[in-house]
């Protein structure tokens, strides 16, 4: 379990860092009209992602990297919560979201905005406030993760139609046409996908051909770099993660 002086050291941050927000948005709402940027000032598409980064690793940079690579003139803009895991255990994240914010940037990322405090919320809830903030964001492109399997590929298919589908107790049914297409439950990731589709279809956001859909790669494993990272004895993990990870990793270590 985390100190006690670990997290009120936390806390204060984001205190400082909620005051400061809360100025900033002040300042920013007494702008004119003409001063405020709407989207037919910028015509690159906006690729948006969700993930903790907790910390960044190979995985996230793959999903990120292919994004960039299908959609090269997009805009990529990181969703990353604070403040606590989604364990639902109120534990804070082994990284201030500063500094997940800064590795984010610093391996491609274009911007960095926070997602809704997914540590006391249920899965649903979550779901629904995320969707909320693609939807805000008027996002052309989700890119997401996922473990392949038998069966799953014709689960994707019809999100890529626009269909919402349903996580029902041991069945995945389609809410447009109310067909059962996949009997059995899925891995967390997948289900992910599947509760955003749902989340999306309720909101009445249009999300045809918008995922992109990426295959996860494996030998990655972020329980393992938690752990290193709390044993300090990243070499065991260095594998794992992007050069910039893993310098920011090393300057945070260091610096407690």
């Amino acid at each position: 379990m985390p100190s006690i002086d670990f997290i009120k050291d936390i806390q204060e941050k984001d205190r400082k860092t909620f005051f400061k927000d809360f100025e900033n948005s002040k300042k920013f709402s007494q702008c004119s009209e003409e001063e405020i940027p709407n989207k037919s000032t910028n015509s690159r598409p906006l690729i948006a992602d969700f993930t903790e980064y907790s910390p960044l690793h190979n995985g996230h940079f793959h999903c990120m990297k292919t994004a960039k690579e299908k959609i090269p003139d997009g805009l990529f803009v990181a969703v990353v919560p604070g403040l606590f895991e989604r364990s639902g255990r109120g534990l804070p994240y082994i990284l201030h979201r500063k500094t997940r914010a800064e590795i984010a940037i610093a391996v491609g990322a274009d911007i960095v905005v926070e997602g809704p405090p997914m540590g006391i919320m249920g899965s649903g809830q979550y779901s629904l406030c995320l969707t909320k903030m693609f939807q805000a964001l008027n996002t052309d492109f989700i890119p997401r993760g996922y473990r392949p399997f038998d069966g799953y590929e014709k689960i994707l298919e019809r999100i890529s139609l626009g269909h919402g589908v349903a996580p029902k107790p041991y069945r995945i049914v389609d809410m447009d046409t109310k067909e059962v297409i996949y009997n059995g439950k899925l891995e967390e990731d997948n289900y992910v996908i599947v509760s955003f589709s749902k989340s999306l279809k309720k909101i009445g956001f249009d999300f045809k051909d918008k995922f992109i859909f990426v295959p996860r790669i494996e030998g990655v494993s972020g329980t393992l770099i938690r752990k290193a990272c709390s044993e300090n004895n990243l070499d065991s993990v260095k594998s794992m993660l992007p050069s910039e990870t893993l310098r920011i990793l090393e300057r945070e270590i260091n610096e407690d």
